[in-house]
């Protein structure tokens, strides 16, 4: 579940999509999906650690 690309994506997408406003009641489609506490940067920086993850062990796998 952490280590999901497409989830991290998929929630940097709908937060900019649906951007939470107090009287607009878009924080229920955030809601209907999990997706409360997670902001823009934070799924970027996620993505870009998994990409850095995945790649060293790409790497790793193939010296040895």
């Amino acid at each position: 579940m952490y280590f999901s690309p497409v989830r991290y994506g998929f929630a940097a997408m709908m937060v900019t999509q649906f951007p939470v406003e107090e009287n607009k009641g878009t924080e229920f489609i955030l809601e209907q999906y999990g997706l409360t506490g997670f902001t823009y940067w934070g799924c970027f920086s996620m993505l870009l650690l998994l990409f850095v993850l995945f790649r060293t062990l790409v790497i790793v796998s193939l010296v040895l």
